[in-house]
């Protein structure tokens, strides 16, 4: 993400940052993701230890993780 915004930042200019603009709200939406299926993970691995609840959301939960990275990885592309 980082890197997406540091290369959105280059290419704008004092009359026209909407490609920054994109890109910052992108990075916004793809961090809220992020923190979805992260909470997703910590709710079934806390339900998992201390309920004894089985691990079916795993094949799910790695989707979205790959999901998310591919989504960043492509962000960064489009950046630079």
């Amino acid at each position: 993400m980082l890197l997406a915004d540091t290369a959105a930042l280059k290419t704008g200019s004092p009359a026209n940052d909407s490609h920054y603009g994109f890109v910052s709200s992108e990075i916004k939406a793809l961090g809220t993701a992020r923190d979805a299926v992260a909470s997703q993970i910590k709710n079934e691995l806390y339900n998992a230890e201390f309920n004894g609840a089985p691990l079916f959301g795993v094949e799910r939960n790695l989707f979205a993780c790959r999901a998310l990275l591919a989504w960043a990885g492509a962000l960064a592309k489009t950046s630079g």
